[in-house]
């Protein structure tokens, strides 16, 4: 597909960038004691080979105290040590020909008490973090002022290619621009001009410190989503101040604020968000400027990216997940090798990952921040691949890729195991173009696919592999409740996934507080069916992260599925379901439902595997058949065993 527009150069000051796609600030976690690390500089090196146009790293804290408060995995700019990593990241990415930006930042409303005083514009206390600000000081903004001018200085020794400022998303210099935050009556608070000065100054230090040669970047939020908080008009104004202040050399135009609960989603728009979240954001900010402006919020497919940029809504397209996903995403885009591109479905996992303070991993590409491929086999083995789930499937490409010959059967009519049941509740619908990925890659890889298949002993003996690698998943736990023969039909996990409507109302019952009771609890309800859901934890979806949680929450508003937390349930001999309040509560109430379904788990389906071990077969288990967990460790194990297999001189022939 010809895409002339992205792939078409671009001026950003006195830089000309190759094309339209390039990497925005996140937080990739592979920071060092706040330092750089070579971890860092594989993976920015990785996206510049890739062809993307420049890169920003993540939010550096410019204070010693935001330093504390941001954590060792977030690289700090608050002394001249980061400097040789700076340099180190430089060359890493300057040897590919790309280029480097750094965020610069202090958090603001974001920070915590217990390492210091949170400052804001003024007195505050947000929904999300509640911390209560204390405004800032005349005096106290004049330090930080210094404070940016001075890490602006060390991005230019470390040698990169400019400063991108943040503005947005609670950041200190972000509640000075929101009329939600900054409600200041003195020289720093009013209108937008007023309330411009304090990052005007900073921009000034900024540009003087890194002179005229490098580039210079805000990031502002055009819609904060909160009550009189930044909109399109206002950031607009934002923009024309910028602009005629004559320092800046491009905008970057977010949308949310991690202030407050509903709007944080925006920052981490979960599956099922529409693509292109703040194009229409960007096209207003563009309307009002002759910056480049740059458009961020799920862009995933190369075609928006060339649809946003030759609509006129925004000069530049940054991608931060789908490059996670796949940090070939921009070779693949300029070479039409969409199909080939592993896509970024929403999941959250890297960022569910990233808020607990470790490094990003994703639900699809087990190699984040290890990006290095195993090299090719010296002595291609046979494998036998058991279980087409997403473990099995990654196992099998990653193995082909190395150059063994790899059959995968699976009992199913089609690739995708467990995952493919999920694909159909609204929720996980996007999954499944992750499932058509891995299908797609093992045809490539040439893989031997076998399905309707149910692999046994007798089989694994026939096939006569090196080594069998088992993927065989899980089995759901079968109800503890005992039900009377006049009570609910308990329905199994296959029946409640299947699409048929259960006649009459039912109840989820939940033991486990992931997000799979939400799951089924959606699917019933969109077959039509009147769900309650019951859980015996704090909250649905307890184990979830922020960003997973907070839209199943709102599907469950969504869909009019009613909620009971902490609370077990217990059949009464009359046929009900008894709602036992815990911590306790006593019987709360009775459910006269039709049927259940009750979520504790799974058990690892090891039949197979203890039949080989008895027979002395060779086999290595992975996936929910060690232990039940979440995809992406289960896709992680593929990959780990396709680099730690066994030479083919110790398998049996």
């Amino acid at each position: 597909m010809d895409m002339p527009h992205l792939f078409s150069p671009i001026r950003i000051g006195k830089h000309e960038l190759p094309n339209r796609l390039y990497v925005p600030a996140h937080q990739e976690m592979f920071a060092e004691d706040g330092l750089p690390s070579a971890r860092q500089a594989e993976y920015y090196r990785l996206r510049a080979r890739a062809g993307a146009a420049m890169q920003v790293t993540g939010n550096t804290a410019v204070t010693l105290s935001q330093r504390a408060e941001m954590g060792p995995a977030r690289m700090a700019n608050h002394d001249d040590s980061v400097i040789p990593g700076y340099q180190m990241l430089a060359d890493a990415v300057h040897a590919e020909g790309g280029r480097l930006l750094a965020q610069l930042s202090h958090s603001g409303l974001l920070t915590h008490s217990a390492n210091m005083h949170v400052l804001s514009a003024s007195e505050y206390r947000p929904e999300r973090t509640r911390e209560t600000a204390s405004p800032i000081s005349s005096e106290q903004i004049a330090e930080v002022v210094t404070a940016y001018g001075a890490a602006a200085a060390r991005v230019h020794e470390g040698q990169l290619d400019g400063v991108e400022l943040l503005m947005a998303r609670g950041s200190l210099l972000g509640t000075f621009l929101s009329p939600a935050f900054n409600l200041r009556q003195d020289e720093w608070g009013g209108e937008t001009a007023a309330r411009m000065r304090f990052p005007l100054a900073v921009v000034a230090a900024v540009r003087t410190a890194i002179g005229s040669d490098l580039m210079l970047g805000v990031r502002i939020s055009a819609d904060e989503f909160i009550a009189d908080g930044m909109t399109p008009a206002i950031a607009g104004e934002v923009a024309q101040h910028l602009e005629q202040s004559g320092l800046v050399d491009y905008l970057s135009v977010t949308g949310g604020t991690p202030t407050h609960r509903e709007s944080f989603t925006y920052g981490y728009p979960a599956t099922g968000t529409p693509h292109g979240l703040f194009r229409h954001l960007a096209a207003a900010v563009k309307k009002t400027t002759n910056l480049p402006v740059a458009c961020v919020g799920r862009v995933t497919d190369p075609a928006l990216a060339e649809e946003i940029v030759a609509s006129g809504d925004a000069d530049l397209v940054g991608v931060v997940r789908a490059q996670i996903a796949d940090p070939e995403f921009f070779s693949k885009a300029k070479t039409g090798r969409h199909a080939d591109i592993r896509p970024c479905v929403g999941a959250n996992v890297c960022a569910n990952f990233h808020m607990k303070g470790h490094g990003v991993r994703c639900i699809g590409n087990p190699r984040v921040g290890q990006e290095r491929q195993p090299e090719p086999v010296s002595e291609p083995m046979r494998y036998l691949v058991i279980g087409g789930g997403p473990g099995g499937m990654e196992a099998a490409r990653a193995l082909a890729l190395r150059g063994h010959r790899v059959t995968l059967v699976d009992r199913g009519s089609e690739l995708g195991g467990r995952m493919l049941q999920w694909t159909d509740s609204f929720s996980r619908r996007e999954f499944r173009r992750l499932i058509e990925w891995w299908r797609h890659s093992l045809a490539q890889a040439q893989v031997d696919v076998r399905l309707g298949l149910d692999a046994d002993l007798g089989f694994v003996r026939t096939e006569s592999p090196d080594h069998t690698v088992l993927a065989t998943g899980a089995t759901a736990v079968p109800s503890p409740i005992n039900v009377p023969t006049n009570g609910p039909r308990l329905i199994t996990l296959d029946d409640a996934m299947s699409g048929r409507r259960p006649t009459g109302p039912g109840a989820v019952i939940d033991e486990m507080g992931r997000a799979d009771a939400v799951l089924i609890a959606e699917k019933l309800a969109e077959s039509g069916s009147d769900v309650t859901l019951v859980t015996s934890c704090l909250h649905v979806a307890e184990g979830e992260g922020e960003p997973t949680l907070y839209p199943l929450l709102a599907r469950l508003n969504e869909l009019g599925i009613r909620v009971i937390e902490r609370s077990r349930v217990v059949a009464s001999p009359g046929g009900d379901l008894n709602v036992t309040g815990m911590f306790g509560g006593g019987v709360t109430e009775t459910l006269s439902v039709s049927w259940a379904v009750h979520w504790s788990g799974a058990t690892p389906d090891n039949s197979l595997a203890d039949s080989l071990t008895r027979a002395g077969i060779p086999r290595s288990v992975i996936g929910d058949a060690v232990q039940p967990r979440r995809v992406n460790d289960a896709v992680s194990e593929g990959a780990a065993l396709a680099e730690t297999a066994i030479p083919a001189s110790l398998a049996r022939r």
